[in-house]
């Protein structure tokens, strides 16, 4: 095959690309949405403060300056929140049904149950950084001190969780048009695409291990779980899966 005719077969490829910009905007909108499933799976239900903890934070935080006071204070009231928050997934759980098709659109009312569901605003990390100054008190005893770390360890965990759940909101709201774009995208390119003949060269040795027929299709990837929005080494398509409490 001559160079020209190479190309020739590149251009179907070419016009697959037209409107990819609008396609990965789609894929973060999808992604931000399902972010919150991914949380919902994620989290564990910590109880951040003991009873110790809390007359030793109420004692050490006087004196402290009015942002630590401030933050020290929500810390106080962390416990009660996540319990609302915990009863929210909860929730969500519950009210959630399998998507109707295997379209990506069909998902779309699965996204719109975690709008009862705004999370947490707080932020762990500031309120831990206010923890950690109380840590410096050389007047506390070693088990204070080691109360106070797992405090610390507590919030930056429920940190990687991810609970602010609201600023997501807009983009669930956004999803029910990404989703379906993204269902015209992949029918157009199954429909455009084009295969590349190979030019005539030395044969492909075959592998001398046969192929197991109980080999899983996705050995690295577990059933049904909804993961933040991953990158196809190949596509650049980002893609989404159910969660692992929704029978898919």
């Amino acid at each position: 095959m001559d160079l020209q005719t190479t190309m020739d077969t590149f251009k179907g490829g070419e016009n697959l690309l037209v409107g990819l910009q609008d396609v990965l905007q789609d894929s973060q909108t999808i992604g931000s949405a399902s972010r919150i499933f991914w949380s919902m799976e994620k989290v564990n239900k910590i109880v951040v403060l003991g009873q110790e903890t809390v007359k030793i934070i109420q004692d050490k935080m006087k004196g402290v300056d009015p942002d630590d006071q401030k933050n020290l204070d929500q810390l106080l009231l962390v416990d009660n929140q996540l319990t609302t928050v915990y009863a929210q997934i909860d929730g969500v759980k519950k009210s959630t049904l399998p998507p109707l098709t295997s379209d990506l659109s069909s998902l779309h009312p699965v996204f719109s149950l975690t709008k009862s569901a705004p999370g947490s605003p707080m932020d762990f990390l500031e309120i831990g950084r206010s923890v950690e100054k109380l840590n410096k008190d050389i007047t506390l005893t070693p088990e204070q001190l080691k109360s106070l770390l797992e405090v610390t360890k507590n919030l930056e965990t429920l940190d990687t969780f991810g609970l602010d759940y609201a600023k997501h909101h807009k983009d669930i709201d956004k999803s029910k048009k990404a989703l379906n774009q993204m269902d015209l995208f992949f029918a157009d390119y199954k429909s455009k695409g084009t295969v590349i003949p190979t030019t005539t060269g030395a044969p492909v040795e075959s592998s001398t291990e046969p192929m197991s027929s109980e080999a899983p299709l996705h050995s690295d990837a577990s059933p049904g779980a909804l993961g933040p929005s991953t990158e196809d080494e190949s596509t650049g398509i980002w893609f989404i899966f159910c969660p692992t409490f929704i029978t898919c």
